[in-house]
C-alpha cells in the first residue's frame, strides 16, 4: 500500500489503522446511534477471495441499505452509499475512487 499511495510505511500503517467496529452483540440503539453519525464508515472484514468467506462479507452492505436506509429510514440511500464508498475512499486517501461522476 505504501508504494501505491506513495507514502512511507508509517503513513500507510496510520491510514490502515483500525478505528472500531459494530458487533452483532451491540444494542440496536447503539448501532443506530453509531451508524447515523456523519463520520461513520460502513465496511466488512470479510475477504472476497477467501474460499469460504464469512457470511457478513455478503450481508453487511445489504443490511445497511435494506434495513437502515430503506426500512428504518435512519439514513438516506445516498448517505448509506456514501458511507460505503466515497467517505471510505477519502479517509484512506484513495484518489479517484468511491464516487460516480458525470463524464
Amino acid at each position: 500500500m505504501a508504494d501505491e499511495w506513495q507514502v512511507t510505511q508509517q503513513e500507510a500503517a496510520k491510514r490502515l489503522q483500525l478505528m472500531g467496529a459494530v458487533y452483532h452483540n451491540m444494542s440496536e440503539d447503539a448501532v443506530r446511534r453509531i451508524l447515523s453519525h456523519p463520520a461513520t464508515m460502513v465496511g466488512s472484514d470479510g475477504l472476497p477471495n477467501d474460499p469460504l468467506p464469512y457470511p457478513r462479507l455478503w450481508g453487511a452492505f445489504p443490511r445497511v441499505l435494506g434495513h437502515y436506509a430503506r426500512d428504518a429510514a435512519l439514513i438516506s440511500l445516498e448517505e448509506a452509499v456514501r458511507k460505503m464508498t466515497g467517505l471510505t475512499a477519502r479517509r484512506f486517501g484513495l484518489s479517484e475512487r468511491g464516487e460516480v461522476k458525470v463524464g
